[in-house]
């Protein structure tokens, strides 16, 4: 954290989540016929999961991490679908993203 903090960049987590939500504002302004907006917008239409696991898909992963960003995941189309605007909201959203993890590192450290 000390070394984050004295370069003055984000932890690696903050970099990842940048470029997952950059990639899906991408794929949400690809034209349907492209096969990654088919991809991330389609189900299975068969197969099978573990017993007793919650259904996890990656858009299902990337609302949850929106929610940690202070980004509605209800809302985030509409965002997408201007690039300039989704580019601020996955900025500010990052930021808001490492000011809480930075946060809750800090307090653990402190109860330590």
């Amino acid at each position: 954290m000390e070394v984050l903090s004295r370069c003055g960049i984000s932890g690696i987590e903050a970099f990842i989540f940048q470029a997952q939500l950059r990639w899906v504002g991408h794929v949400h302004r690809m034209p349907d016929r492209r096969i990654p907006k088919a991809v991330f917008y389609s189900e299975l239409a068969s197969g099978s999961r573990t017993l007793d696991r919650p259904l996890q898909r990656y858009r299902d992963k990337m609302k949850a991490n929106m929610q940690s960003a202070g980004i509605d995941p209800r809302n985030w189309e509409t965002l997408a679908c201007n690039r300039s605007k989704w580019h601020e909201v996955c900025h500010s959203g990052v930021q808001h993203f490492e000011e809480n993890r930075v946060a809750v590192e800090v307090e653990k450290r402190r109860r330590r």
